[in-house]
């Protein structure tokens, strides 16, 4: 009869890869749902301050579609990027947004002056809150707390 050596271990079973786990359902939901629609109201409210202090209202049409073209555009210069790079462990590659971003804030800041200054403030917050980790941080301590909400009842 021969035995294995002292020294033998089982093989592993093989790491089992689900799918996308909650984290990154909720960042994707940050960078492209949540950070658009806050920088589109900044936005918006910003234009009414400007509405008002102008006594020019626009059109009907006018306030939804500002608040649509500014949170695609959110989405399409900073948050696609966003949602890519936070995800890295390198911090260097997570600053990659706020490289990609300060193009058009320095543009936008160059030709609408003080009325900018929201619009630019949300996107450095965003990215900021995005590349420190302190969203993760805090949207998976609410998820644990209604996960457990929800098991207990």
């Amino acid at each position: 009869m021969h035995l294995p050596p002292l020294s033998y271990s089982p093989p592993r079973p093989a790491a089992r890869r689900g799918g996308p786990r909650a984290a990154t359902w909720l960042l994707l939901a940050a960078c492209l749902l949540v950070w658009p629609a806050v920088f589109a109201t900044v936005v918006l409210a910003t234009f009414l301050g400007v509405a008002i202090y102008f006594n020019d209202p626009g059109g009907p049409l006018f306030w939804p579609l500002a608040w649509i073209g500014s949170a695609l555009a959110y989405a399409l210069v900073v948050g696609l990027p966003l949602s890519l790079c936070a995800r890295r462990r390198r911090w260097y590659l997570r600053l990659i947004p706020a490289v990609l971003a300060a193009v058009p804030v320095v543009w936008i800041s160059s030709l609408a002056g003080v009325w900018s200054i929201p619009a630019a403030a949300t996107v450095a917050v965003s990215i900021l809150v995005e590349t420190t980790g302190w969203r993760h941080k805090w949207t998976m301590r609410v998820w644990r707390l209604l996960t457990a909400l929800w098991r207990r009842s």
